[in-house]
């Protein structure tokens, strides 16, 4: 087939060309016979091939097999290039990441051929998504999310909702229109298999199907045969560098250059650091499955920091600019910088360290950290020696793995030069060399540029303030200002600050909330952490949904989720009834129904609280596909969302049209991904979708540490509990805390026997206190009253006497 396209494509007369013949069946075998196979015997079967095309007489090639291409025209006799030089040379442009360009290639002929394509990868995250949307971004397409539960719910959902809207009448004849099925699940093979022969007929040319799936050796060949596979064997340290290279090269050159001078250096260090961190997890710990998801929601976190400034009242940022740039560059600078790794170490922290339950699993990932951070920014490095007359890079003889440059022998003449790794930037080529050795980073949290990190004594300091002691946060200090009428010190930024301002600004964002919901929160560190956590994850532009997972109920998560909401201005609601008796997925359905409503028609910010152990199974996969999608097959029927599309684009023709039906659908989508925020409640630490893990935010609750409790028991015996008479805290209140959180801690197996416990404990406490109190203030009467009339007698008898 893919040879057929071929000769379709070039025109090429078959019995006068063998020689062009020669490099596409050579190029059909590496696709059909190298790329299927698992990554881990590449080197043996890439070794194998270039052999085997040595004996065929093909120039040898040192480059990977699936990146190359056959130029036809090149010459009188073919020869094998480059995809992306030939891409270049032909001027076609693929929107991807390097390592892709070969796959898109094949990819776009197979699908103009009209063959069905599936797209697999061992693993999540490898953006098989975004491939197939840029490769039907002009093609009218239907997408489809495979759930696996019943099979008849794909069924319903293309032929009952979607294939009316997309066939109605005759709109679609002469047209392609390709039907993808994402995440293909084993239950929904069958189907679709039947769905390609029914296709196959000549009544239905213009249809075609594309998947994307996971294993392709998990399908039976059955099923698998019809499709022609694209397997993605990238690894995941490769990848992040092709893929937020240019992300982050971009959101750093935002910033001043007073602020940051040298950004490329900078995104190059954050992304060495990342793509050793994850090695390292993949490495020693791979318990949990950590993908390129993961990355992702760690690089939005660290986008929320906005480079670019905006004016204050009066032009006083003006005026502040002008002198700092004067007296004040340098420290500016330095902080500045510092400021990124700080950040850049906050989100790893939030993102890895908070998952990982073991002790001696974090403290191995934090001492890695610390080591990292010590030789990528704050290390004296001597740079690679490059002459200036030296051509450019050859891409070939590079190393797909960042390493850090030897020390080179001094060399006259010559230039030092920073070396970078290939994928940094899209025109990495066309960079001017660089004066170096280039460190601009400075002192960075708290260490000079040092020659030896071995000696650097205060690494545990170090090590905790990386990863605990520093907050980044957006909302609650602005907040807080606008409660204790300093508005003008705090802007809407995402802003650093420690434990202590943490806290403060809290307490002040409780007491604002106190005027429409009562809440009695104590606000220790690990609670400041959660809440900053969330608020984060509600300010993140797109797919800011949560999973607070936790073996232990009563930890207070729907008391922090209202409150972050509250922060970040978005409406909570709690999507199961009160009322006892109601099916609760009916429950869920109808408030995200309600919710959708609200965010993508009024577009208002919302937060939805879901509690899966209520739940069905079922139900647990269509709010995966929701948090994944925006919505889920079954939410709105055909007829209400051509009601939704209608009432969101008055101005639509009332016919059923295609394309601008699913155009403001697509709009629509678009506003609930960015304004509706589910947060799922999880109480087992086995999750009931592994999904789940990788589309949601995940926050890990450990049940509380005796000295957590305590501080929580003194804070609402001091501060919280109203009597008539306040008392100061003495040491019987610290022996009654400690009482009640070892009670606490030895009922752990009590699942009834929660902080709400230890509430009741204190108020009966207290009441038995004001009980005794109020005996004790009769006696105190009596007896005052009874020294009074004795005072009052001796006063008698004494005038009496000297009356005498």
């Amino acid at each position: 087939k893919i040879l057929s396209a071929f000769i379709e494509q070039h025109l090429i007369d078959v019995q006068h060309n063998h020689d062009a013949l020669n490099y596409i069946f050579a190029y059909c075998f590496i696709w059909a016979y190298v790329h299927p196979i698992h990554f881990k015997y590449e080197e043996q079967i890439t070794s194998f091939v270039r052999q085997l095309f040595k004996s065929y007489d093909f120039p040898p090639m040192n480059c990977k097999l699936t990146d190359l291409y056959p130029d036809l025209n090149a010459s009188s006799s073919a020869r094998f290039v480059l995809v992306r030089s030939w891409l270049k040379a032909h001027e076609i442009a693929y929107d991807c990441i390097p390592e892709f360009e070969g796959a898109m290639r094949l990819m776009s002929m197979l699908i103009s051929s009209n063959y069905p394509l599936g797209i697999y990868s061992y693993e999540q995250g490898f953006g098989k998504t975004t491939l197939m949307k840029r490769l039907l971004a002009n093609i009218s397409h239907l997408r489809l999310v495979s759930t696996g539960e019943q099979r008849s719910l794909l069924y319903d959902e293309l032929f009952k909702y979607n294939l009316p809207i997309l066939t109605h009448g005759k709109s679609t004849k002469g047209s392609k229109l390709v039907i993808w099925i994402e995440d293909v699940k084993q239950e929904d093979t069958e189907l679709i298999r039947s769905w390609i022969d029914e296709y196959s007929s000549s009544k239905h040319q213009e249809l075609n199907i594309v998947l994307t799936g996971q294993s392709y050796n998990s399908y039976s060949p059955r099923f698998s045969r019809h499709f022609v596979p694209i397997i993605i064997h990238q690894s995941i340290s490769t990848l992040i560098g092709s893929i937020y290279s240019i992300p982050i090269k971009n959101w750093l050159e935002e910033f001043s250059v007073d602020a940051i001078s040298h950004p490329i250096e900078l995104a190059h260090a954050c992304l060495l650091t990342l793509e050793e961190i994850f090695d390292f997890l993949r490495q020693h710990l791979n318990k949990i499955k950590w993908n390129l998801h993961h990355v992702e929601s760690l690089i939005n976190g660290m986008l929320l920091l906005d480079g670019k400034v905006k004016r204050g009242a009066l032009g006083t940022h003006r005026e502040l600019t002008k002198v700092t740039a004067r007296f004040n560059k340098k420290k500016q600078q330095e902080e500045q910088v510092a400021t990124i790794v700080r950040l850049l170490c906050h989100e790893l922290s939030r993102t890895i360290l908070d998952r990982l339950t073991n002790t001696k699993d974090r403290v191995l990932f934090q001492d890695f950290l610390y080591k990292t951070i010590v030789v990528n920014f704050c290390t004296e490095l001597e740079f690679h020696i490059v002459s200036t007359n030296e051509g450019e890079t050859n891409i070939n003889s590079q190393s797909d793995h960042p390493t850090i440059p030897l020390i080179a022998a001094p060399a006259t003449g010559g230039k030092k030069q920073v070396k970078f790794k290939l994928g940094l930037v899209s025109d990495r080529a066309a960079l001017a060399s660089l004066d170096g050795p280039i460190v601009p980073f400075g002192k960075l949290v708290g260490l000079p540029k040092i020659k030896d990190p071995s000696k650097v004594t205060n690494s545990d300091v170090i090590i905790e303030k990386l990863s605990k002691f520093t907050y980044f946060s957006k909302q609650i200090l602005p907040m807080h200002g606008d409660y204790i009428g300093d508005r003008d010190s705090f802007t809407n930024q995402y802003q650093e600050s420690d434990d202590i301002q943490i806290s403060a600004a809290l307490r002040s964002c409780q007491s604002r909330m106190s005027k429409l919901v009562h809440m009695d929160l104590s606000f220790i560190p690990c609670t400041c952490r959660h809440i900053t956590n969330l608020v984060r994850v509600f300010c993140l532009p797109q797919n800011g949904h949560a999973l607070l997972r936790t073996n232990n109920i009563g930890l207070g998560r729907q008391d922090l989720v209202q409150l972050s909401a509250y922060i970040a201005r978005q409406q909570f609601f709690d999507a199961h009834s009160s009322v006892p008796l109601i099916d609760e997925n009916e429950s869920v359905k109808q408030c995200l129904r309600s919710s959708c409503l609200l965010a993508g028609l009024k577009q208002k910010n919302v937060v939805v609280l879901v509690r899966e152990n209520f739940l069905s199974d079922q139900m647990i996969k269509q709010l995966y596909i929701f948090t994944c999608e925006g919505t889920y097959p079954g939410l709105y029927s055909n007829e209400e969302l051509i009601r939704i599309a209608a009432a969101l684009s008055p101005s639509l023709p009332t016919t059923r049209r295609v394309m601008k039906t699913n155009a403001v659908l697509k709009t629509f989508y678009a506003r609930l991904r960015k304004r509706l925020h589910l947060v799922i409640l999880e109480n087992s630490q086995q999750p009931r979708h592994v999904g789940l893990l990788s589309s949601c935010y995940v926050d890990e609750y450990q049940n509380w540490t005796i000295d957590e409790i305590m501080s929580i028991a003194q804070y609402w015996m001091t501060n919280k509990i109203d009597i008539s008479h306040p008392i100061e805290s003495t040491s019987i209140f610290n022996t009654v805390s400690q009482a009640l959180a070892e009670t606490y801690l030895s009922m752990n197996e009590y699942e009834s026997f929660t902080l709400r416990s230890v509430r009741k404990a204190i108020e009966f406490f207290f009441k038995f206190y004001q009980h005794i109190q109020q005996k004790e203030e009769i006696r105190l009467s009596r007896c005052e009253s009874m020294l009074n009339r004795s005072n009052k007698s001796e006063r008698i008898i004494e005038m009496n006497n000297r009356l005498c």
